[in-house]
């Protein structure tokens, strides 16, 4: 198991702990893998205090949508309940942010990087403009 994969599972562990509607209703099949883990996601770096906020909110939307809306309205809910941990996670993403090129054979240039919303938003649409989509909604 990868490093990252064994951090969702332990993740969804401890979350699960705390969201006991959550995990009634994951234990039923009535909440998909990715709903519960965008619904760990959310509430993992918030109080307890909060997840009982966040919970019923989040399984609310979890009936009308997929775990792309779950994890947005996820984010959301975490600025507003904790701006401070919102705003200190920005300043930890930025000091992670890093950018690798490198030429290809052919000429082009590829890479790896890691940036934060903000500057992440400005060159997917500089990208748009260049980079031609590999798949349908890519």
């Amino acid at each position: 198991m990868s490093v990252a994969g064994a951090g969702r599972l332990l993740t969804l562990a401890v979350e699960l702990a705390r969201l006991p509607r959550v995990r009634e209703k994951f234990a039923a099949g009535v909440l998909s893998a990715g709903v519960v883990e965008a619904i760990c996601t959310a509430t993992a770096r918030l109080s307890d205090e909060h997840a009982v906020l966040a919970e019923p909110i989040l399984l609310e939307l979890a009936g009308k949508a997929g775990p792309a809306e779950v994890a947005k309205a996820g984010r959301y809910l975490r600025a507003v309940l904790d701006p401070d941990g919102e705003e200190r996670d920005e300043r930890a993403d930025y000091g992670r942010r890093f950018l690798r090129v490198r030429p290809t054979a052919g000429g082009g240039l590829e890479g790896e990087f890691h940036l934060p919303r903000e500057a992440a938003a400005r060159l997917r649409a500089l990208l748009d403009a260049y980079a031609k989509p590999r798949a349908e909604g890519d």
